[in-house]
C-alpha cells in the first residue's frame, strides 16, 4: 500500500507541476516571504540601533510571527489544486482508467493528498533555506541588516506548525470536493472555511489562540528556544486525526468502486474525528481550567486585600536553585505588627507552586495553611500592636509562572489575540527552566506580607523597605544577579547583603557571559547570553568613554546628595517570554529591581548599531568632535536606551534605586506624590523623561503607533529626535486627558475609573507639576529637597505633610508652587 501511495503522490506532483496555478501560488508565497523578510531585515537594521523597541521586528524570529502569511497563500493555492480531485480525471478522460486500477480509494486519495501537501510545503521549505542563506551571508559579510533565523523556531514552524495545517487543510478540501463535486461550490465552501480560520485567528482569546490557530506557538528566543512541549505535540496530533478522519470519509464517498467495506472505513473516519475532537477538547478544558485557577487566585487575594498584615524589617534566606527541577528555600523574616492593631495570624502571599514544609514563629513550630497562593500562619499568641517576631519558612518546589500581578487592570488572557499587542511584552511572571531562572518579586517566590492584590498602589498599601541577606546556590558554571554586590562564598554559592534597604528581592541566574567595569566606586556588570556578544565587541573601543560617562552621572548624583545606595549594578539579559509589566491599575514596568536592570533579548543584545557608523563622512565628523568616535558611540547608546518605549529604559529604571527603592509616599495623594518625586529624581539624575504604559499595548493600534514612530524617527535621523516624546505626546495630548487633568487635582485622581486615561492624566499633569517645581527651585534646591527627603525617610514612608515639611526645610514652599 505504501508503494502505491508513493507512486500516486509522485504522479500527483507531476500533474500539479504542469498546472500554471501551482507556480502562481508558489511564486506568490516565495515573493511574499522574501519581501517581508527583506523589509523587516531592513527595518530592523535601520531602526534597531535607534530604539530598543525596534527589536520586536528582528528577522531572527521572522518565521514565528510572519510565517502564517506564507501558509495562508499556500492554503488558498491548495483550494485550487484539490478542488477538482475527481473532476480533473473526468476532464482529462482518464476516470475510467483510474477506476479500474487495483488501488483502493484510500490509497488513491492518500497519495494525492501527500503529493499536493508536498507541492504546497516545498515553497515554505525553500523560503526557510533562502532565509538562512541570506542570513548566513549577512553574518559572513558583516552586513548591517539581516541575520539567520533562530533554528528551533524555524524547525518548529516547518514541521509542527505549517505541515500539520497544510495536511488538515488539503484533506478538508478533498472531502469537500468529493461531497460537493462542483468546483465552484468547493471553492466557495473552501474560502468560507478559510475566512473562518482567519477570523478565528483575530478574535480568539489569548488563552485559546494557540489551540485554534497553531502558528507562532511560543515566544521565540535564543536563551530559551521554544522546543515543543506535550501540549503542542498533542494539539498537532489532533489536527492529524482530523485530517485522517476527513480522508477516510472522502474515500468512502468517492464515486469509484474499490471493493472496500465502507461501514468499517466510515466508523474509522468518525472515530478519528471524534478522537481529535476529544483530544482538542481536553486541551481546551485544560486551558480554561488554568485560566479559572488564575481567576480563583485573584478572587481569593482580592477578598483579603485589606486584611491587616505584618511589615517586614529584615529577610535572611538560603536559596538553592536546581534549574528546571527544584527551588529550595529556607528563610527567616523579622516582622512587625501594625502600630494600630494586634495580629491574630500572619498573612503572606506565597507562590502556590512552592510546597511549604515547615513554619515556625519565634523558634516554635506552628500550624499554617497554604491555598490559592495565600500562606496563613497561626500565632500561638496574638502579636501585639507594634511588636515584632521572627517567622521561619522552609519550602521547596517550582514557582508557578502564571502566579503574580493578580490585580492587573487588564486580563491579557481574555483579550482577542489578533487585536492586542500585550503579548509582545511577555507572558510568564517568573521563569524556572533548565537554561534560565528568573525569580521576580511579583511572582511571590519569597513570602510577601499581605495578599498579592493592590501591593503596587501606595494609596492602599505601603511598601516595606527591609534589609536583606540572601545566600544563593546555583550550578558551578552559572552566575546569579541579585540586590547589590555578589559575594562568592564557595563554589557555586553567592551572597547578597545590600547595605541599603530594599522593597523587593529578585534573582536572575543562568550561564552568562560577564563584562564589568568600575566607576564612581560602583561595580557595573553586563550579563549576556553567550551568543549575544556582537554589540559588546562593537562598543569595546568605547569602554573608557562609557566608564567616564557613567562616572559623570553617578558622581553628579553623589554631589546632589543622592549617592547610589548599593555597591553594584547588574544589567542582565532576559528572554522575551518574561512578562515585563506588572499589575495594579498602572501596570508599570517590572524590569527595574534593586541593584538589577533587566534587558530584553530583543533590545540591546540583538540590535544592530553598525549602520550608524558606516558612512565615512559621518565617521570623519564624529572623529573631529570632542571625544571622537568613542564618545559618539556612547551618545548613540544613550539615545538608544532613552527611546525604549517597552519599559526597558535603564535611565528611568536605574534612577529608581536612588529614591523610589529607598522611600515612598503614603496616605492621601500618594500616587501623585510618588510620581512627581520619581519624575524629579529622574530629571535630576539623567535629565530624562521616560514613558511606559502597558495600556498602550492593549490594542494593536498602540503597538503600531510605537513601531511606526520608531521607524519614522529612525529614517528622519538627527541627534535630537525622541521616540519617547513623540509617543508621549500622542497619548497624553488629547482633549479627554486635558479635561480630566484640568478638572481634578492630582491628589484626588481616581485610578479605578478608566485606568489607562488615569495614567495618561497623571503623566501629563505630573510631568507638568515636576517641571513647575524644577523651574521654581532650580537644580540645586531640587537636589537638596530630594536628598533631605531620602535622608529623613530612607527605609520608611512619608506623607504629603512630611514632604511639605522637608520642602520648607530646603527653602521651598511647594504648596505655593503647585497647590494641592
Amino acid at each position: 500500500m505504501v508503494r502505491k501511495i508513493v507512486a500516486i503522490a509522485i504522479a500527483e506532483i507531476r500533474s500539479a507541476r504542469r498546472l500554471a496555478r501551482t507556480w502562481i501560488f508558489a511564486g506568490l508565497a516565495l515573493a511574499t516571504g522574501m519581501a517581508q523578510f527583506l523589509f523587516f531585515s531592513f527595518m530592523h537594521g535601520t531602526a534597531s540601533g535607534m530604539s530598543a523597541s525596534a527589536g520586536l521586528i528582528s528577522p531572527r524570529f521572522v518565521m514565528s510571527y510572519l510565517g502564517v502569511y506564507y501558509v495562508w497563500v499556500l492554503m488558498v493555492g491548495l483550494v485550487f489544486l484539490a478542488f477538482d480531485v475527481r473532476t480533473r480525471d473526468e476532464r482529462d478522460r482518464i476516470a475510467e482508467v483510474v477506476d479500474v486500477r487495483p488501488s483502493s480509494n484510500l490509497s488513491l486519495l492518500s497519495g494525492r493528498l501527500a503529493g499536493l501537501v508536498l507541492v504546497a510545503w516545498v515553497p515554505v521549505l525553500a523560503l526557510a533555506i533562502l532565509f538562512q542563506v541570506i542570513g548566513g551571508a549577512a553574518q559572513l559579510f558583516d552586513w548591517p541588516m539581516g541575520g539567520m533565523v533562530q533554528p528551533v523556531s524555524l524547525a518548529v514552524f516547518l514541521f509542527l506548525d505549517a505541515l500539520p495545517v497544510l495536511i488538515l487543510w488539503c484533506a478538508t478540501i478533498i472531502l469537500l470536493a468529493v461531497v460537493l463535486r462542483y468546483r465552484l461550490l468547493v471553492a466557495v465552501a473552501g474560502f468560507a472555511l478559510f475566512g473562518l480560520h482567519v477570523h478565528s485567528m483575530g478574535n480568539a482569546p489569548v488563552y485559546l489562540a494557540q489551540l485554534i490557530v497553531p502558528f507562532g506557538s511560543a515566544y521565540p528566543s535564543d536563551i530559551l528556544p521554544a522546543y515543543p512541549d506535550l501540549t503542542v505535540l498533542a494539539h498537532r496530533a489532533s489536527l492529524l486525526l482530523f485530517a485522517a478522519g476527513a480522508l477516510l470519509l472522502a474515500a468512502v464517498l468517492y464515486p469509484r468502486p474499490d471493493g472496500a467495506f465502507k461501514p468499517v472505513r466510515t466508523g474509522a473516519g468518525i472515530a478519528c474525528i471524534a478522537a481529535g475532537a476529544a483530544l482538542l477538547g481536553v486541551m481546551f478544558a485544560n486551558a480554561a481550567g488554568d485560566l479559572a485557577v488564575a481567576e480563583q487566585w485573584a478572587a481569593a487575594h482580592e477578598l483579603r486585600r485589606d486584611d491587616p498584615h505584618p511589615g517586614v524589617d529584615k529577610v535572611t534566606a538560603s536559596v538553592r536553585i536546581v534549574p528546571g527541577e527544584t527551588l529550595a528555600l529556607d528563610m527567616e523574616m523579622h516582622v512587625t505588627a501594625p502600630a494600630d492593631r494586634p495580629l491574630d495570624e500572619l498573612l503572606f502571599s506565597f507562590n502556590p507552586g512552592m510546597g511549604v514544609e515547615a513554619v515556625s514563629v519565634d523558634g516554635g513550630t506552628t500550624t499554617f495553611t497554604h491555598t490559592h497562593g495565600l500562606l496563613i500562619v497561626a500565632l500561638p499568641a496574638p502579636l501585639a500592636a507594634g511588636s515584632s517576631g521572627v517567622v521561619s519558612v522552609r519550602a521547596q518546589g517550582i514557582p508557578d509562572p502564571s502566579f503574580g500581578y493578580l490585580d492587573s487592570a487588564i486580563n491579557a488572557a481574555r483579550l482577542e489575540a489578533g487585536k492586542t499587542g500585550l503579548t509582545t511584552l511577555g507572558s510568564d511572571v517568573s521563569l524556572f527552566e533548565r537554561r534560565y531562572v528568573a525569580l521576580m518579586p511579583g511572582s511571590g517566590w519569597l513570602p510577601r506580607p499581605g495578599a498579592n492584590f493592590g501591593s503596587r498602589d501606595p494609596s492602599r498599601r505601603l511598601w516595606d523597605y527591609f534589609h536583606a541577606e540572601i545566600t544563593v546556590e546555583v550550578p558551578d558554571d552559572w552566575l546569579v544577579a541579585g540586590p547589590g554586590r555578589r559575594e562568592p562564598v564557595g563554589e557555586g554559592r553567592y551572597r547578597f547583603r545590600p547595605a541599603a534597604p530594599v522593597p523587593a528581592i529578585g534573582l536572575v541566574a543562568s550561564r552568562f557571559e560577564r563584562r564589568a567595569l568600575r566607576a564612581a566606586d560602583v561595580e557595573f556588570e553586563l550579563l549576556l547570553h553567550p551568543n549575544h556578544l556582537r554589540n559588546v565587541a562593537f562598543f569595546a573601543d568605547a569602554e573608557d568613554a562609557l566608564a567616564g560617562r557613567v562616572e559623570e552621572l553617578f558622581a553628579a548624583a553623589e554631589d546632589a546628595g543622592l549617592g547610589y545606595p548599593y555597591e553594584a549594578l547588574s544589567l542582565v539579559e532576559v528572554p522575551a517570554r518574561l512578562r515585563t509589566y506588572g499589575g495594579g491599575w498602572r501596570m508599570d514596568t517590572v524590569l527595574s529591581l534593586p541593584g538589577v536592570m533587566l534587558l530584553s533579548e530583543l533590545g540591546f543584545p540583538t540590535s544592530r548599531f553598525e549602520r550608524l557608523f558606516r558612512d565615512p563622512e559621518s565617521l570623519a565628523r564624529m572623529a573631529s568632535e570632542e571625544g571622537g568616535v568613542a564618545a559618539a558611540k556612547v551618545r548613540a547608546l544613550e539615545r538608544f536606551f532613552a527611546n525604549d518605549i517597552n519599559g526597558g529604559n535603564p535611565f528611568a529604571g536605574v534612577s529608581r534605586n536612588f529614591l523610589q527603592f529607598q522611600t515612598g509616599a503614603t496616605g492621601s495623594g500618594a500616587v501623585a506624590l510618588d510620581f512627581v518625586c520619581a519624575a524629579l529624581a529622574e530629571r535630576l539624575l539623567t535629565d530624562a523623561n521616560a514613558f511606559f504604559s502597558a495600556h498602550l499595548f492593549r490594542r494593536t493600534d498602540g503597538l503600531e503607533l510605537v513601531m511606526r514612530t520608531v521607524v519614522t524617527r529612525a529614517f528622519a535621523g538627527g541627534a535630537g529626535w525622541s521616540v519617547n516624546d513623540a509617543v508621549l505626546d500622542r497619548v497624553t495630548n488629547r482633549p479627554s486627558v486635558w479635561n480630566r487633568a484640568i478638572g481634578n487635582p492630582l491628589s484626588s485622581l481616581d485610578t479605578d475609573q478608566d485606568p489607562a486615561q488615569a495614567l495618561y492624566t497623571l503623566t501629563l499633569k505630573g510631568q507638568a507639576t515636576a517641571s513647575s517645581i524644577w523651574d521654581a527651585l532650580g537644580r540645586e534646591r531640587t537636589a537638596a529637597l530630594l536628598s533631605e527627603l531620602r535622608g529623613r525617610f530612607a527605609g520608611r514612608n512619608f506623607s504629603a505633610e512630611d514632604f511639605g515639611a522637608v520642602a520648607l526645610a530646603a527653602g521651598a514652599d511647594i504648596e505655593s508652587i503647585v497647590g494641592n
